[in-house]
């Protein structure tokens, strides 16, 4: 584990994001990958002014500057080497074709992207600049006018139908040498009724702003221009395209290279920004304690933001200690869309295993927070987790500087409502569990399941099997009662076994009418499954006294009714 991340709060940058779902058309690192490097088959960043391909040398060009030290106590966020590009001048860089074929347009893009820059203005006061311009007749710009970032998405197709968002960058910029991390989204029909939407998610490290834009115009079909993208594009005006459509940023003049310094630039072929997850802490049981830190509020109210969200694989949010500030469990975009990895700064966050709370959360002011990893020696103290019958956290997680946290042993401690996830193709399944199944399968992350469907053909439906945790591509793993052994004719009872997980809650029913359910009644309380694989239980099942008696098992996600 690093000591700093690359970005070590990055987390607010993407605070209301999806899991990942994009995939990565191009990842351009100035620091160490010089131009002219294909990036995965992607696409070619090149100097504009020179030859396709052409092997400029980021770290001894004059474009390519040191970044300085920051000031004492000023956030920064922190780009690995300290180099990066300066776009100066009349020099710009942009993005090659792949192939033949633009790194944003219909025929490849469904619609949905988002650009990532991690960049250092050089002022607030250095007035009309392009930082990105998706290129093509209709487009994306990120652009910034003096201290007003502004994302615009347009469709110049006679209607002239505009997105903007705008984020004010007063008081999240706090010096030249301090990198922004910039996120632009586009959505297209994100949600019921809309035709697109778009988001612009801006953060220093500490603090964040965002903002975002929708229309319902129907002619609104396709946003993606057909020409090269890149940085700092000046041609026709704002972003290469729009300096005709967007006229109270064109109203202004020309638009100029951006003056300051960009980190990275990565571009994906989908949505970071989906709407965020309700928090699932909302009752007044929602304190975590440090003896250092103090009371920490895992709820969701005016000073934690969104507050924690506990899901089905992973934690996101933000929980806030008066004394020490911000700690965040996670942005709620793990890189394999499944689980965060922790193996960097860039993917780090706590996730949910069975009920174990393991990985890591970072707090700005003093660090990484453990959960239930390589504890140091010490007392023998229960490992933190969240009880899937009642939703309590409990346990505790260690920070080298802030000491022990106590999650919830010897007082309430914080209760989640539910398990959330995400399920952005709306068939009921979690979008983590999918992939998580497909990628076990060995198959491609492409959200084949079907709520309704059976992909193994084992008669339980796909969506059976997510509320069940079995295997949807093998029919030999399913939910089923399998075996009942009566016991010594004295007991009066009968031993039922059924296959079970231990991410799973199992519920026994004993009845006699097997056209009515509801009339069944519940045997013993709900159960966590076993590890082993099978759950047992006692029933009073006595042929000799009802010889029609029946046993039902069933099954469900933890916290669902």
């Amino acid at each position: 584990m690093k000591a700093t991340p690359l970005f070590a709060a990055g987390a607010l940058a993407t605070m209301a994001s999806a899991p990942l779902l994009a995939a990565l058309r191009a990842d351009w690192n100035p620091s160490t990958e010089p131009l002219g490097t294909t990036f995965g088959g992607d696409a070619v960043w090149d100097d504009v002014s020179g030859t396709l391909g052409d092997q400029w040398n980021p770290l001894t060009a004059p474009e390519v500057i040191v970044r300085p030290s920051p000031p004492a106590g000023t956030a920064n966020v922190d780009t690995g080497s300290g180099l990066a590009v300066l776009c100066n001048g009349s020099d710009h860089l942009e993005m090659a074709t792949f192939g033949g074929t633009p790194v944003f347009a219909p025929a490849i893009d469904t619609g949905d992207a988002s650009v990532v820059l991690l960049a250092a203005p050089a002022s607030l006061t250095s007035g009309r600049q392009v930082l990105f311009e998706s290129g093509g007749t209709d487009g994306l710009s990120v652009v910034l006018i003096d201290s007003l970032l502004t994302l615009t998405v347009s469709q110049v197709n006679g209607t002239g139908i505009t997105m903007q968002a705008t984020v004010d960058l007063t008081g999240i910029w706090a010096h030249p040498a301090a990198f922004l991390r910039i996120t632009a989204c586009v959505d297209q029909y994100p949600r019921t009724g809309e035709r697109a939407a778009i988001t612009l998610d801006v953060t220093n490290g500490t603090n964040r702003a965002d903002a975002s834009d929708t229309t319902n115009d129907a002619n609104f079909t396709s946003w993606c221009g057909g020409g090269l993208s890149g940085l700092g594009r000046q041609s026709g005006g704002i972003g290469g395209d729009l300096g005709g459509v967007v006229t109270n940023l064109s109203a202004g003049g020309a638009f100029g290279t951006f003056d300051g310094v960009i980190g990275r630039v990565l571009v994906y072929d989908n949505s970071l920004c989906a709407p965020p997850l309700d928090p699932t802490v909302t009752r007044a049981d929602k304190y975590w304690w440090s003896s250092s830190a103090g009371w920490i509020n895992c709820g969701a109210s005016a000073s934690t933001v969104n507050g924690l969200v506990v899901g089905e694989m992973f934690c996101t949010g933000w929980v806030w200690s008066s004394n020490t500030g911000w700690i965040c469990l996670g942005d709620g975009s793990p890189l394999d869309g499944i689980r965060y990895s922790n193996s960097g700064g860039e993917d780090f966050g706590v996730n949910v295993i069975e009920g174990h709370l393991e990985g890591y959360a970072w707090a700005p002011t003093f660090g990484w927070v453990n959960f239930g990893l390589n504890y140091p020696p010490g007392p023998d103290l229960d490992v933190p987790s969240v009880d899937l019958l009642t939703g309590k956290t409990r346990g505790y997680a260690w920070s080298p500087n802030i000491g022990w946290i106590n999650l919830g042993e010897g007082f309430a401690g914080a209760v989640t409502d539910a398990f959330a996830f995400f399920d952005t193709d709306g068939d009921g399944i979690s979008d983590a569990w999918e992939r998580n199944r497909l990628a076990a399968a060995g198959m491609a992350d492409d959200l084949t399941l079907v709520g309704g469907a059976d992909a193994d053909g084992d008669l339980r439906s796909d969506s059976d099997e997510f509320n069940e945790d079995s295997d949807p591509f093998d029919p030999g793993d399913r939910f089923q009662i399998v075996d009942l052994l009566p016991d010594t004719p004295a007991a009066g009872m009968t031993t039922v076994d059924w296959t079970s997980k231990p991410s799973r809650i199992y519920q026994v029913f004993i009845g006699d009418d097997l056209t009515d359910f509801n009339s069944w009644t519940q045997h013993g309380a709900d159960a966590v499954g076993d590890p082993s694989g099978t759950s047992s239980a006692p029933t009073p099942l006595d042929p000799a006294v009802k010889p029609r008696d029946f046993v039902r098992v069933g099954a469900r996600r933890p916290l669902v009714p």
